[in-house]
């Protein structure tokens, strides 16, 4: 089921007209406009970031809620339905929660919305770093990178999000025996975006390195020299911190996590490089250097 958002009315294909987004205090339950609602389960506080829903028939008549509460519309909520008049909310958490009288966050509302109106924006594959320049002569990964979450494809749990611990993922692969050093980069190419997402850039890992886990990704030494736990450096991401964990538009479906090893046959030159490192940076530096390279995909959908 759908819901059109317009002037503050939502028309449902059930009979009823939905008025999301109303504060409760513009709400009444005594037969008299203007009022305030009582303060109850049933009718959250704005100030907890928590909206009420209001319920009227096809002739305008407010249908009875929760413990036989009549909610009466006043003016107020055409502000917010005239914001999200071209929006449609097509969740079915949100439209059981309206259906049943329970008050929705207005965030999730305008997070779904614009989730909905962006969700064709995704598949920006060709942004990815094994798909540039330095990767000409290795169109296909010759590595095998193993993770502990399962096998390539595998969905992203919960505890890995930025909603959980927001641990990194143990991966793993067979070093080899001419690597000078390896670099990893992880990104996120179905945000709704221009191009993918960068979660994390790692370079410098030595060639002894087989595998990383959550402890290698601890900052070391003064802050500013951008030195980790591992033996290695980290680089710009959006949030400018280690590790972004996955976390995703509310409703845009499912992102793929590109976890990508690449194997250098000659070190990068750190004295050429910006700090922060940047991904173009990496990419300028990379050419004629990439001996091979692998990837590991994830899969993180939020619904909640």
């Amino acid at each position: 089921m759908r819901f059109f958002y317009c002037g503050g009315e939502a028309i449902a294909k059930l009979g009823l007209t939905v008025a999301a987004g109303v504060p409760s205090d513009s709400l009444c339950n005594n037969g008299k406009r203007g009022l305030p609602a009582s303060r109850d389960v049933d009718n959250a506080s704005p100030l907890s970031g928590r909206w009420q829903p209001a319920f009227l028939d096809r002739k305008g008549f407010p249908v009875r809620g929760p413990k036989n509460v009549c909610t009466y519309i006043v003016p107020e909520q055409y502000y917010l339905g005239t914001i999200l008049s071209t929006f449609f909310v097509h969740s079915e958490v949100i439209h059981s929660d309206i259906l049943v009288n329970r008050p929705v966050p207005m965030s999730k509302i305008i997070e779904r919305s614009l989730a909905w109106l962006l969700y064709n924006r995704r598949s920006h594959d060709s942004g990815l770093l094994h798909k540039s320049a330095p990767f000409a002569l290795h169109p296909t990964p010759t590595m095998e990178l193993e993770c502990a979450i399962g096998p390539s494809g595998s969905t992203i749990p919960f505890e890995y999000s930025s909603f959980g611990d927001g641990h990194f993922p143990t991966i793993s692969w067979i070093p080899l025996p001419d690597a000078v050093e390896y670099l990893l980069i992880l990104e996120d190419p179905d945000a709704p975006l221009a191009e993918p997402v960068v979660h994390g850039i790692y370079y410098g890992i030595p060639a002894n390195k087989s595998s990383l886990s959550d402890d290698d990704f601890s900052p070391v030494d003064a802050p500013g020299t951008y030195n980790l736990s591992g033996g290695f450096k980290y680089g710009i991401n959006r949030r400018k911190v280690v590790y972004m964990p996955p976390r995703g538009f509310l409703g845009h479906g499912p992102h793929r996590f590109f976890l990508q090893i690449v194997a250098l046959k000659e070190a990068l030159d750190q004295n050429k490089l910006s700090i922060p490192v940047s991904k173009e940076d990496i990419t300028r530096e990379l050419r004629g250097k990439v001996m091979s390279w692998g990837c590991w995909i994830g899969i993180w959908e939020r619904t909640e």
